[in-house]
């Protein structure tokens, strides 16, 4: 009989058609062209994915530069601020070289700007964006003999980052030359926080020498000398980047591409003690009766500053900017005097806790120091009150280490290696835009020491805000145009993005004009076979029933 075959045909043509309204109503929901496999070119959706993957990275980049700029506009608001506060400094000490004020106005002008330089100090070192500083530099750095790494922490602690080379005995760089980094010996990190600076033995040389070494910290490269130094030299940075050496008593200016030295007018430094250098003079303590001087380093003409009157030979430290010095006078105190009037002051922190690798902050209101006893990095802040008093207030523990070993050396200032900024500029491609920062604190504006109670004074501080406007001003002008950048490469960028998902969409995406029609067509042809194979159905029951 006959009835079978056509049977099949009749289910086979409803099965297609209803698979097509299936497919079509699949579509219509998911909005997929390319959901089934049998629809489009056999590339298409391949191409689709990789139009979806480019999609997905410049969303991401996308949100990369918004938070980049995000950044740009947040420094350049701190940076407004403190451009607020150098003009308000400007103004009052323009109404400092009055010749009719007397000493009280000279003294209220120098309250108010004493009370300005607080409050620039404070915003540098607070202005952050997701942890990190905006217009400072306040890198805490430290060698761990436990873990043979350098260390970096912020000045309130926080960080914990570390270089990612192991300074290890057999530590060597890309080229195959041995690192030789000896934690007994003076280090630095440089201003910018690409470089580590540091003096060590090296072999076939004569015993107790050293050489100056550079590391590149990116590069993995390093850097010796050619000169000689003695064990015990130390090393100091400058606000502008120029390393000295007191090398043996003798101040040397180091080039930063060969290391080689250049030996200045200044030769009385007391051989093995800190020294700091600021605005071309240098602050040290004379070999010849330990006297505190500031001395011209391009003529050696020098200013006795105080007579630190039984200053130990033991822990010490000067300010950056010359501005205290301080000691270990006992065991367990740390004594602070004013280099500019000599008054003093000290503070117990208590006779069992050991002090070493005394260092200043670059703003010179806090002495961090490796307390021996709890095995932690503590700071003491340093003020004056409006008659000149030193004010020391212990501002206890940092950083907690594991040992003895934990804190080997203690570094501040410049910039920590891990705080430089990379954004991407571009969705599908390395295309990206470093940012490391700028340093508008106190200290790198040259105004850690300036003052405003005498008519000389006032003059000369004009002159200091003026080039620290400049500075402030050029280094917003540069933040403002990396974010005009930033606001071309955005909306650049989400041009390019809104390209893609077109350009994705005409692929992927189910044309709903075309679709509703292949609807409607699949829905007729379903429901007239489905009527067609009811209707075949009755006509076998006809057949039945001329059998019976």
């Amino acid at each position: 009989m006959q009835i079978l075959p056509q049977a099949f045909a009749l289910h086979t043509n409803y099965q297609r058609n209803r698979k097509g309204l299936e497919a079509s109503m699949a579509r219509l929901a998911s909005g997929d062209r390319l959901m089934d496999a049998g629809n489009g070119s056999p590339a298409d959706l391949s191409i689709s994915e990789r139009f979806r993957h480019q999609i997905r990275r410049a969303e991401a980049s996308t949100s990369g530069i918004q938070t980049a700029l995000n950044f740009l506009r947040a420094t350049d608001g701190y940076m407004d601020e403190v451009v607020g506060i150098l003009n308000r400094m400007e103004d009052v000490a323009a109404r400092a070289t009055a010749e009719l004020k007397n000493s009280d106005d000279r003294k209220a002008h120098q309250i108010e700007f004493n009370a300005l330089q607080q409050d620039l100090t404070s915003l540098a070192r607070n202005a952050r964006f997701g942890g990190n500083s905006q217009i400072g530099s306040d890198v805490m750095a430290s060698y761990d003999a436990n873990t043979e790494y350098f260390k970096f922490w912020r000045e309130n602690g926080d960080g914990g980052e570390q270089i990612t080379r192991k300074f290890d005995a057999q530590a060597t760089d890309i080229r195959g030359n041995l690192i030789g980094f000896d934690s007994s010996e003076d280090f630095t990190i440089s201003r910018d926080g690409k470089s580590l600076y540091f003096l060590a033995h090296v072999t076939g040389d004569a015993g107790g020498t050293v050489r100056l070494k550079s590391y590149d910290i990116e590069g993995n490269i390093l850097t010796t000398s050619t000169d000689l130094y003695a064990t015990g030299d130390t090393l100091f940075e400058t606000e502008s980047g120029q390393l000295y050496i007191n090398g043996a008593g003798t101040l040397y200016s180091i080039a930063s591409d060969n290391l080689a030295q250049t030996a200045s007018a200044v030769a009385d430094l007391t051989t093995g003690t800190q020294f700091s250098v600021y605005k071309d003079d240098v602050y040290y303590y004379r070999s010849s009766d330990s006297h505190l001087v500031k001395s011209v380093i391009a003529t050696a003409v020098a200013t006795d500053l105080v007579d630190p009157s039984g200053f130990a030979a033991g822990d010490h430290t000067i300010a950056a900017s010359g501005k205290y010095a301080a000691e270990e006078s006992v065991a367990g105190s740390i004594r602070v005097i004013d280099t500019r009037t000599g008054n003093e002051s000290t503070i117990a922190i208590g006779a069992a806790n050991g002090v070493t690798n005394m260092h200043f902050n670059e703003a010179g209101d806090r002495i961090y120091y490796v307390n021996q006893n709890t095995n932690s990095i503590n700071f003491v802040a340093v003020t004056t009150d409006e008659n000149d008093n030193v004010i020391l207030v212990d501002g206890g523990k940092v950083v907690q280490g594991i040992n003895a070993n934990s804190f080997q050396g203690l570094d501040l200032g410049g910039a920590n290696p891990a705080s430089e900024r990379t954004f991407t500029l571009a969705a599908d491609s390395v295309s990206e835009l470093s940012y490391g920062g700028v340093d508008l604190s106190l200290y790198a504006l040259g105004l850690a020491n300036t003052r405003v109670d005498s008519i000389a004074d006032a003059e000369s501080a004009l002159e200091d805000i003026k080039e620290a406007l400049n500075r402030a001003n050029a280094a917003r002008a540069k933040i403002r145009a990396q974010s005009s950048r930033f606001t071309f490469v955005l909306q650049g960028h989400r041009q390019w993005t809104a390209n893609m998902v077109n350009t994705e969409s005409s692929i992927r995406d189910v044309d709903v004009a075309k679709e509703s029609i292949n609807y409607s067509n699949a829905a007729v042809r379903t429901q007239a076979a489905q009527a067609i194979l009811a209707q075949f159905n009755s006509m076998a029951q006809n057949v039945l029933r001329l059998l019976q």
